[in-house]
């Protein structure tokens, strides 16, 4: 037998997995698949035997942290326990949004909101970096850029966290070009 895992893609977002495939038959058997509230991925097969991969298992706020997991009893053992990298971010909520580029250029975006933040509450201001700008065509554009982990932990870039925690980064190079 040999094993194997993928991302899983789904239009739930991904739930990786991993299967083993009898190599004299070609079957495969779905061992263990990630489900929600958790996104999860074998990191490494630790004992084919015994059916025991070392795993990495987040939700949309508890960090990412490495597990042993028994995919014959489905019993789980955390191996690390990190703390939550940026408290001060704790709550942000993460969206999934469309939108249609000026040329017409279908694309898609991860939009990141206050913890508790409703549409009452008024407009915010706004980074927004389209990346990649080098897409020509309406089809090109509509395949999403990233695959959708609907349950993974949200983590905010340099510039982001800055900007929440009062500093006031300069944009002018990219302004620019530069």
């Amino acid at each position: 037998s040999v094993f194997l895992t993928g991302s899983g893609a789904s239009p739930e977002g991904d739930r990786p997995f991993v299967d083993r495939m009898n190599l004299n038959t070609k079957k495969t058997e779905r061992l263990w698949r990630s489900e929600a509230p958790y996104y999860e991925f074998a990191v490494e097969m630790i004992d084919a035997g015994s059916l025991k991969v070392l795993s990495r298992r987040e939700t949309t706020t508890e960090p990412p942290n490495y597990y042993l997991r028994d995919l014959a009893s489905g019993d789980l053992k955390a191996v690390t326990t990190f703390a939550h990298p940026t408290p001060q971010l704790r709550g942000v909520q993460k969206e999934l949004i469309r939108y249609k580029r000026e040329d017409g250029v279908d694309l898609t975006a991860t939009l990141y909101l206050p913890p508790k933040h409703t549409v009452g509450d008024g407009p915010l201001p706004m980074l927004m970096w389209a990346y990649p700008q080098e897409r020509e065509s309406g089809r090109a554009g509509h395949r999403l850029a990233v695959s959708l982990r609907t349950h993974q932990f949200a983590l905010a870039t340099a510039l982001a966290h800055a900007r929440l925690c009062g500093a006031r980064p300069s944009l002018d190079a990219h302004n620019r070009g530069g």
